[in-house]
C-alpha cells in the first residue's frame, strides 16, 4: 500500500476539519478527497510520512508519484507529517549528523526537488529523539537551507497557522511536544510564546473559530483518537491530565460537528455494526474519516467494505484472539482500518 494521500480542496468548501495524520496518511493510493460537487479545484494537498522508517527503493516510488501527480496542477501543497529521520533523531554533530544530513538529501530533498508547490515538513517521535528541541531548530535549518520548503511548528514549539490559499488553512501541530516529558527537557517552551498545555488548546481553538469560513486541515503526527499508546489523545502510558480531556472532547466534537456527521446517521450505525462484528470494536474516527464518504457517495458499497475489512492485518489478527480481545490495542496505527 502506498503511504500517500492526495485531498483534492474544490470551490466553496465552507466550514470543513480534516485531520492530516499517520492513519490519514496511510490510507491509500492517491485518493482524491473532493468537498463538493464543484469542479474547480482551489488547492491540493499530498500528505505522506514515515520516509525515516522506509527503505529508499519504497521512498523512491511514494515520493516520485507525488512529484509527478503535482506536475498537473496549478496550486500544490506536500505536508510531510514526521519521522523524515531516522529512530534515533537528528544526531549531534559529533555523533554522526553528517551521514544523517547526507542520506536525508539523497533519498528526501533530492527526490522531491521538483515538486510543483509548497513543501511542509512537521515534525514527529523521531525528531524529538536526539537532544530536542535543539536539534530540531538544527533540522530545519538544514532543511530550509537545502530545499525551499518550511518547517512547522518550528523551534520545538506546539502549533503553527498558515493560508494555503484563500479557502484553505493548515494547522499544524507538534504532538510529541504535547505527549513528551516535559521534565526530560527543561527548556523546551524557551522559545516558545505557548507556555502550558492550556494554553496549547486555546490557541487551537481560537485558530479553528478564526478560519470558520474555510476548509480546515490539522496536520498532526499522532492520530488524534485511538485506542493505543500511539495516540497523543489517549496515550495508556501516561496520566490522563485535565487538558488531554478536553482537547479529545474538543476533537471529537470537531469530526462529528465540523463534517456534519451524526451518530444517528444510518451509514453511521451501520458501519458500527460492521466494525463490531468483524473487528469487535466500533469504528474510529480515522476510520470514519475515510469509509463515511465512499459510502455516503456510492464509491464502495458495505459488501465491499467487509471484504476490505477482511483483508485487512487488523481482522486477521482479531480472528487469532479471544473473543473478549481486539488487535486494535496492539496493531501500530498505520496497519489499523
Amino acid at each position: 500500500m502506498s503511504i500517500i494521500t492526495k485531498l483534492t480542496l474544490q470551490t466553496q468548501v465552507g466550514s470543513k476539519t480534516l485531520f492530516l495524520g499517520i492513519v490519514l496518511a496511510f490510507l491509500g493510493n492517491l485518493t482524491g478527497f473532493s468537498q463538493t460537487n464543484s469542479k474547480e479545484v482551489v488547492h491540493s494537498v499530498y500528505v505522506t510520512s514515515n520516509t525515516g522508517l522506509r527503505s529508499n527503493e519504497d521512498n523512491k516510488q511514494i515520493l516520485d508519484q507525488i512529484v509527478k501527480s503535482s506536475q498537473a496542477g496549478e496550486s500544490n501543497s506536500l505536508v510531510m507529517v514526521g519521522n523524515i529521520v531516522p529512530q534515533s533523531g537528528f544526531p549531534d554533530k559529533d555523533n554522526g549528523r553528517s551521514q544523517v544530513e547526507t542520506d536525508l538529501k539523497k533519498n528526501l530533498l533530492d527526490k522531491i526537488k521538483d515538486f510543483n508547490g509548497k513543501i511542509i515538513y512537521t515534525p514527529g517521535y523521531n525528531e524529538w529523539q536526539e537532544d530536542a528541541p535543539d536539534n530540531i531548530d538544527d533540522l530545519e535549518s538544514f532543511l530550509q537551507d537545502t530545499l525551499e520548503s518550511d518547517f512547522w511548528p518550528n523551534d520545538g514549539c506546539p502549533i503553527e497557522s498558515e493560508s494555503l490559499s484563500n479557502d484553505v488553512q493548515l494547522i499544524m501541530i507538534d504532538s510529541q511536544w504535547y505527549i513528551e516529558n516535559w521534565d526530560d527537557h527543561p527548556y523546551i517552551n524557551n522559545k516558545c510564546e505557548i507556555k502550558t498545555r492550556l494554553q496549547f488548546l486555546d490557541e487551537f481553538n481560537d485558530e479553528l473559530e478564526d478560519s470558520q469560513r474555510k476548509t480546515v486541515l490539522v496536520a498532526v503526527h499522532h492520530p488524534a483518537m485511538t485506542q493505543t499508546k500511539i495516540g497523543f489523545l489517549e496515550n495508556d502510558n501516561r496520566e490522563k491530565s485535565l487538558e488531554i480531556s478536553k482537547l479529545e472532547k474538543t476533537l471529537n466534537e470537531l469530526v462529528y460537528e465540523k463534517f456534519e456527521i451524526k451518530s444517528t446517521d444510518k451509514n453511521v450505525i451501520k458501519l458500527n455494526e460492521i466494525y463490531t462484528k468483524l473487528l469487535r470494536r466500533e469504528i474510529n474516527a480515522e476510520g470514519l474519516l475515510y469509509f463515511y464518504p465512499k459510502i455516503k457517495n456510492n464509491e464502495m458499497n458495505f459488501d465491499e467494505l467487509e471484504e476490505h475489512i477482511k483483508n485487512s492485518r487488523e481482522f486477521i489478527i482479531t480472528e487469532k484472539m479471544p473473543k473478549s480481545e481486539t488487535a486494535f490495542n496492539y496493531l501500530p496505527s498505520g496497519k489499523k482500518i
